[in-house]
């Protein structure tokens, strides 16, 4: 397996373009841990991952995927008979075909119960770490899982840095003909859907915000990880990918934090011009910022570019591509 370092070594081997940083906020390069091929041994290869050497099966026809993993797994089009997912997953378009008959709960916290994942008699489970340590004692967990069966504990969230976890996941599993060209496709893809975005944005600047009762969320584009400035959430994809431009006083709300909560008082200070507005959890808290008088003062609000969307989640491939599709129809039809 290729000992990929950087973020634009795994950008160009997935085909994607690269915009090396988002003005004001630092720029960032992908982590050095990542899973690792050691000996391909015919049916089955030793990977090295967070928890040590594990050797499994090139072609699993059983897998176990936690909520971080799950939608990687289901992108790749493995075998997926159970597992855990988090509620707006699913709006992946193969997601229902690829889970069909698949034991699945909706996952409401962290923790990992032993008894369904060994009923659903698993030759392979993938895991994130922060959900192993958020379970309980790490080894404890791990020896647990592993014990069901061969268990490949990913070092980084794949939901946040999905394009890493695809090929790194990639790279240890035989997949089809169809996803693979798929996969080595993802770039180009995901450029032909930013284009017309690109054209309808053009140099204005947009932001994500999600309302909450008494202020809101704003989202960045990254998060600091150790000394390593790491890509996060929709918002990231917006201004990496598709190379959009975020306001220039964002980094004065979230800093090197993945997003920072905001007053009702503050609302008049964002200078977005296309706002986008995460309205998953519901609309009462986006009807209660809207009532604010500052609202007025919004650039975006003043243009007509404020856009409710209710499933801006970016989590997998299939996810991000259907955020992008469904921000563009969005903003085209405001412009109209």
């Amino acid at each position: 397996m290729k000992n990929l370092l950087l973020f634009a070594a795994t950008v160009a081997t997935l085909g994607f373009a690269q915009v090396s940083q988002v003005p004001g906020f630092p720029a960032y390069a992908l982590p050095t841990e990542q899973l690792e091929v050691l000996e391909d041994r015919g049916d089955t290869v030793l990977v090295r991952h967070r928890f040590g050497e594990t050797e499994v099966p090139k072609n699993p026809q059983r897998v176990f995927a936690d909520a971080a993993t799950i939608a990687s797994a289901v992108t790749l089009g493995l075998p997926v008979v159970a597992g855990y997912y988090w509620e707006g997953t699913e709006i992946i378009p193969n997601w229902d075909d690829q889970t069909a008959g698949a034991a699945l709960e909706v996952s409401g916290d962290y923790a990992y119960n032993f008894e369904s994942v060994l009923e659903s008699d698993p030759d392979l489970i993938l895991a994130f770490s922060h959900i192993i340590y958020s379970s309980g004692d790490q080894n404890f967990v791990y020896e647990q899982l592993s014990a069901i069966a061969p268990t490949l504990v990913l070092f980084n969230d794949p939901t946040e840095l999905w394009f890493q976890g695809l090929f790194e996941l990639s790279e240890i599993f035989e997949l089809s003909e169809a996803e693979s060209n798929r996969l080595a496709a993802a770039g180009e893809t995901i450029a032909a859907a930013c284009q017309p975005l690109q054209d309808a944005v053009g140099d204005d600047t947009v932001m994500l915000i999600q309302p909450l009762q008494g202020g809101l969320w704003v989202i960045g584009p990254g998060f600091m990880d150790n000394d390593n400035f790491l890509p996060y959430s929709l918002t990231s994809h917006l201004y990496y990918f598709c190379g959009l431009n975020a306001p220039e006083n964002l980094v004065d709300f979230v800093g090197t934090n993945s997003g920072a909560q905001m007053s009702q008082e503050l609302i008049g200070d964002i200078q977005a011009d296309h706002l986008f507005i995460d309205t998953f959890g519901g609309t009462d808290a986006y009807e209660e910022i809207i009532a604010s008088p500052l609202w007025q003062a919004v650039p975006a609000v003043q243009k007509g570019q404020v856009y409710p969307i209710p499933n801006l989640f970016s989590g997998s491939y299939d996810m991000t591509l259907n955020a992008i599709e469904t921000v563009t129809d969005f903003i085209t039809r405001g412009s109209q």
